[in-house]
């Protein structure tokens, strides 16, 4: 477990002196979401979905009163992000794709296109007819290819509102079957087959707990799960967090069981969900830009201003990251910025850093960074590097499916973008840059992939990665 350097304690996140502009929470879904640009580090990833509903989750009601949000947090003042970001606003969109309430997808015909389940769901049935003989082939054919986040809960819908599917003691939920069935399973084949059946608030959430109840803290886990997410986003799986929770702690009170110093205030800004957002098309006014490089250089020599540093990297926007990022070296006449991470920070808060700056600049490199660290990690705990790779793979492939957005005409199929290919792409100018001497068919992504999996899990992921269309 990670804790901050007592050298660069500073006093609680965020500070106690009484302030305008924390608390406050999007007004609604009535306009439309701004056009985020990907290489602009996106908006946690996925391309904005503009759903006229209400988020009617356990809060009870969307949005929250000012300052209630997350509970158990009602942040008792800070730093003036107000001062620091003048042009910016928070936005006001709904979560992403798979990260609305239980029920609602299942009732929005716009975002839920009605799809032939049955002959898919009797496939999943009865590869799990035996208990001890799993069809895995089958579920590869199945699940590869009908891998989009509402054809799977199409389907798992369709088996839960059909008796002939289970007998009494059957579970009536088709996620329960595959952590029931799937014993004999290898590590990495379980993890991507519970992966895509979950579906992607669930699986956030799965991941969550599982980083928090373990013995020692998994850091990856929680970067994956909650930095650079839409503010929706991190309400949804905050709010579904609680709901499933079997002692009824808020994720927050999970963090401050496992989390301390720099590190737990960082996670306290995130759980906020207040990042605001800049028009990545429109440059930042320039004095606008230079008082805040000027604002973030002071914090970050000396002793460390932690709480200037989290107003930035968990509130500013990534166009205005981006931009400080680029423009620091002419303000200051200094080192780049992220040399001043790197030497001021250490252990999970300048991993942390380091990711959410990487992703303002260019969120899908700091995917594949993160994807490679796992890649070329050891081993380590039974099963878990396995877990990694499958719950990374899966993401990177519903990314490129939510790009793409609509269903086909035909059948309400969903297709393939290019996001994989610019993936691979980047995989291997970083594989260059590391090793020149390397041949290109040494970079390309899936050959890694091939390189660090074996049997079933090996072709599972293949499959998925390759599958361009249902």
């Amino acid at each position: 477990m990670q804790q901050g350097n007592p050298m660069q304690q500073q006093q609680a996140y965020p500070p106690s002196q009484q302030q305008q502009g924390w608390g406050q929470q999007p007004t609604g879904w009535q306009q439309n979401p701004p056009n985020y640009s990907y290489n602009q580090g996106g908006y946690g990833g996925y391309q904005p979905q503009v759903i006229q509903a209400p988020y009617n989750g356990a809060s009870g009601g969307y949005p929250p009163p000012a300052g209630q949000y997350p509970p158990a947090f009602p942040p008792p003042g800070g730093l003036t992000t107000a001062g620091y970001f003048p042009t910016s606003s928070i936005p006001s969109i709904p979560p992403t794709v798979g990260y609305y309430p239980p029920g609602f997808e299942e009732a929005s015909p716009q975002v839920y296109p009605p799809l032939t389940c049955s002959g898919d769901v009797e496939l999943i049935v009865k590869a799990f007819s035996s208990k001890f003989n799993t069809d895995e082939g089958a579920l590869i054919q199945v699940l590869s290819k009908r891998s989009h986040p509402l054809e799977i809960a199409s389907r798992k819908k369709a088996y839960a509102g059909n008796s002939k599917y289970f007998g009494k003691s059957s579970p009536k939920d088709l996620l329960d079957i595959i952590n029931n069935r799937t014993f004999n399973f290898s590590g990495g084949f379980k993890s991507t087959t519970h992966a895509l059946v979950a579906g992607p608030l669930e699986l956030d959430v799965f991941l969550l707990r599982k980083a928090l109840k373990r013995a020692g803290t998994t850091e990856q886990y929680l970067d994956m799960v909650l930095l650079c997410r839409s503010n929706e986003d991190i309400k949804a799986i905050s709010d579904r967090y609680r709901e499933v929770s079997s002692s009824s702690k808020t994720l927050l009170q999970a963090l401050e069981g496992d989390l301390s110093g720099d590190i737990l205030d960082l996670y306290k800004a995130v759980l906020l969900a207040e990042r605001y957002w800049d028009d990545p098309t429109i440059p930042l006014p320039r004095e606008e830009l230079e008082r805040n490089i000027r604002s973030l250089f002071a914090a970050l020599t000396g002793r460390v201003d932690i709480n200037t540093v989290i107003t930035f990297f968990v509130h500013g926007s990534f166009h205005r990251l981006a931009s400080i990022s680029r423009e620091w070296k002419s303000v200051t006449n200094q080192k780049p910025l992220e040399s001043y991470i790197e030497e001021k920070f250490y252990g999970h808060m300048k991993d942390a850093l380091s990711y959410i700056m990487l992703s303002a600049k260019d969120r899908t490199l700091a995917q594949v960074a993160m994807l490679d660290k796992s890649l070329r990690a050891s081993s380590g705990p039974l099963g878990h590097k396995e877990e990694e790779i499958a719950v990374q793979v899966v993401k990177l492939v519903w990314e490129d499916q939510l790009r793409v957005g609509s269903p086909q005409a035909s059948g309400g199929s969903y297709t393939r973008g290019d996001f994989l290919k610019e993936v691979d792409l980047k995989y291997q100018i970083r594989q260059a840059m590391k090793d020149s001497n390397s041949q290109v068919k040494e970079r390309a992504l899936l050959r890694k992939i091939k390189s660090e999996t074996s049997g079933d899990f090996q072709r599972f992921l293949v499959s998925l990665w390759e599958n361009q269309k249902a």
